[in-house]
């Protein structure tokens, strides 16, 4: 009999926080003035799932971990935020769609700077 790997029973997708993307959006316009599709997804992020003090995701990565992957990574840019200061904004694309991009999560650059010495 062949063993079968456990599954976590399905849970409803949590729901998340709201998230106003305004001060990375005000940053950002200056910042990739070039780049105003990296604009527009920025501007989609309006609910987050925080997994830590220094990081934040745009997916409900414990519901997604139910699954099988849907994103891929796709890349990191950098953003000086007034507000909250060095990020690394990362995006993704779907594994069955790669032309979709979106903003995957962003790591506070300042936090863990202060994390590591906390």
């Amino acid at each position: 009999m062949q063993h079968q790997p456990h599954r976590p029973t399905f849970t409803a997708p949590r729901t998340g926080e709201v998230f106003n993307p305004a001060s990375l959006l005000h940053a950002a316009r200056e910042q990739w003035a070039d780049r105003p599709e990296r604009i527009a997804l920025l501007a989609r992020c309006t609910r987050h799932w925080q997994e830590s003090a220094a990081y934040t995701h745009f997916h409900d990565h414990e519901a997604e971990a139910l699954h099988a992957p849907r994103w891929r990574h796709a890349g990191g840019y950098w953003l000086q935020c007034p507000v909250h200061g060095e990020l690394l904004i990362d995006f993704c694309t779907r594994i069955n769609d790669p032309h979709r991009m979106e903003v995957s999560g962003i790591e506070f650059m300042d936090r863990l700077a202060w994390l590591a010495v906390d």
